[in-house]
Parts: C-alpha cells; structure tokens; sequence
C-alpha cells in the first residue's frame, strides 16, 4: 500500500497574533460547528479514493486547534480513523496554544490517539509576547508544557521566533535553556517574516515597533543553533531540532516530497505528481468551490526537489534529479558551491552544509 500523511486545517483562534499570515480568524460558535460539519463531509466523501493508502501521520494545524471545544476535534480524528487505514504507530500532532489547554483537554487528546502535541510558545518573555499580540504569559506557557508532560505525551515540541519585538539574543537563548530544562526533545526556531497586510507589518512601517533587522536575526539564529548542538540536539532541517530522533515524522514526508492530503479551508495537498489546495474563502469551501490543481512539470519538480533537499540534513540524489531534466554535475555553479564547501557531495547524495542553512535560500537560487 501507498503511503499517506494527513493534514487537518482549524483555522479558528480566540486572537490572531500581530505577525500571523496564515488562514486562521475568530468565529462565533455556530461558525464553528458549521466548519466541522462540512470538514467531516469532505474527509468521507475523500475516504474512497484513498482506500489502499496507509497512513503515517496526521497534523491538526491551524490557526490554533486547542481554541476550539475539544469534542470538534476528538470527532475529526475518530471520523480519520473510521475511513482510512490507520498505522498502529501513526503520528498523531495537535498544535496547542499554551492559553487554551487545560489538563482535562490535553489528557481528551491523548485519549482519543493523540501523540505529539506541538506548543507555539514563541518567546518566555512576557514583553516580547505582548507586543506580538499572543495571549498566553511565561508562566501559562511553562505550565502547559508541564501539563502535557503530567498526562503522559512522550512527545512534546515547542516553537520558538527570533525577531519579535524587544526581544535579545540573550532572551532567545535563555528560552532555548528552559525548553531543554523542561525536557522538551523538538523545539522549532523560525527567524521572523514580516508579512504584508499583518499588524505588525504595519505597526512597523508606521514606525510604532522596531524589530530585529535580517542581520541580526541570522546573527541570533548561529548562535542558537550552536547552543542547540551542545546541549544535544540535531539539527534535521533548516529550522528544526531534535534530540533521540524524536523528529516530526509528518513535516520529513513534505521534504521527502511524499504523499500527502489536506482537509479544511485553504488545506494543501501532493498526490499522483499534482499539488492541490482548497479556496482560501470560507463560502467558497463550504460550496465546494474555488479548489486549485497545479500539474507540476518536469522543472517544477527538479526545483523542488533541490529546494526541498537542502533545507533538511538527507539532502537529496543527483541521479533523481536528473530524471527530471536537471543534471547539476554539469553546471558550473554546482561544482563552485561544492568546492567552496558549501554543498557536501557523497556519492549521489547531496546536502547543504549546516553552516549555510541561514543562507539556503541564496544558496538554491543559485542551483535553480
């Protein structure tokens, strides 16, 4: 049987963060259930054409999964588990606001097959995390992680953002010495994206807030990774860590470029060399309108793969890339980066050395 991951989009939050380009808003109750219903709806009626698929892994992302009432999600999960042919050891990931988890809900969860719960903690600066518009404090983070150890996940993960305002090198490294104290084994670290059309985008271009230019956000991000490295964790992609292999099983399947399927609003899909996505608007989706299919090309596919490949440590095969009309062993910019050492060849395999992964971008522009 093929395999599958799954993705499960919530888009709902109590509050969307200043810095927050997703596809996630606040709803009333009734906008809640209607969601769910039509997101029960379209994982049936979806269920037939993957019947010899097994799946891997499943993600509730959002948005922000845990601000809803938790028997919404419970009930996804069992309608997932009902219609297609699960893995006994399937990864199964909520992502969790800190303010909006209780011991109650995080122990519901586990009970229903959750796993993995990933915590988007971004910073344990109070200051930091007022300003960036999250709810939760230092403590209502620190607590929740706790909470989630004290019902029994194995596997907790944390997000953490370099570049919000006020914040320090010496505060991102210091959050990264906590998380390690609480024993947290995944800890994501993003350098921020200002993104047109946010709040903080325009509080900055308005000269309200100042943030951490690029430069010194690269600057913090080197040395974080280098604490990352002596306090033992691998570094497995470009902005994830781990410690006893305790990666995200469902994010290695989109670098491996494997199969994939997305339920919900503005929900993205891989399958049969095809990449799909829901409208991102929210009539639309519930009329079962306004869904993209890009058939990708051979260049498409060679871009992705080398952009893929060098942002997680397995990189990827010169002989696979060829396949699809990219034959780097021939290009000159190919064999400059690889003499200068920033890209290590092994045979077939190619990967990114882990001193450029602050640069990758420049470094596929190149290859592309």
């Amino acid at each position: 049987m093929k395999e599958l991951s799954i993705y499960v989009h919530i888009p709902f939050c109590k509050q969307k963060c200043k810095y927050c380009d997703f596809c996630s808003f606040c709803a009333s109750a009734k906008e809640q259930k209607e969601y769910f219903l039509r997101l029960e709806k379209e994982i049936i009626e979806k269920a037939k054409k993957f019947k010899f698929y097994r799946v891997k892994s499943i993600y509730f992302g959002g948005g922000t999964p845990s601000s809803v009432d938790e028997k919404y999600v419970i009930k996804i999960l069992k309608v997932i588990y009902n219609n297609y042919n699960i893995e006994k050891d399937a990864e199964n990931t909520i992502e969790c606001n800190p303010c909006s988890v209780s011991e109650g809900k995080l122990l519901s969860y586990k009970k229903a097959g959750f796993n993995r719960v990933s915590f988007g903690v971004q910073s344990f600066n109070d200051k930091v995390l007022f300003s960036s518009g999250r709810l939760h404090d230092r403590k209502t983070a620190e607590d929740a992680i706790l909470l989630a150890k004290k019902v029994g996940f194995q596997k907790i993960s944390a997000d953490l953002i370099i570049g919000l305002p006020f914040q320090t090198q010496n505060q991102v490294l210091r959050d990264i010495k906590k998380l390690d104290r609480l024993g947290l084994k995944h800890i994501s670290l993003y350098m921020l994206q200002l993104e047109k059309g946010t709040l903080l985008y325009n509080e900055v271009v308005n000269g309200k807030t100042k943030i951490l230019d690029g430069d010194k956000q690269v600057e913090i991000y080197e040395k974080a990774v280098n604490l990352l490295s002596k306090l033992g964790f691998v570094q497995y992609e470009v902005s994830n860590f781990a410690k006893d292999e305790q990666y995200s099983n469902h994010n290695l399947a989109y670098w491996r470029r494997k199969e994939y399927i997305g339920f919900g609003l503005a929900a993205h899909s891989f399958l049969d060399g095809k990449r799909r996505a829901n409208s991102k608007n929210i009539n639309d989706y519930f009329n079962g309108k306004g869904r993209v299919i890009e058939k990708l090309s051979k260049k498409d596919v060679a871009t992705e793969i080398i952009m893929l490949g060098l942002r997680y440590f397995e990189g990827f095969s010169l002989a696979e890339l060829k396949k699809y009309g990219k034959d780097l062993k021939s290009e000159k910019e190919f064999e400059n980066l690889k003499n200068q050492g920033v890209l290590i060849v092994d045979g077939d395999n190619v990967k990114l050395n882990p001193k450029f992964y602050c640069v990758n971008n420049e470094v596929i522009l190149k290859l592309i």
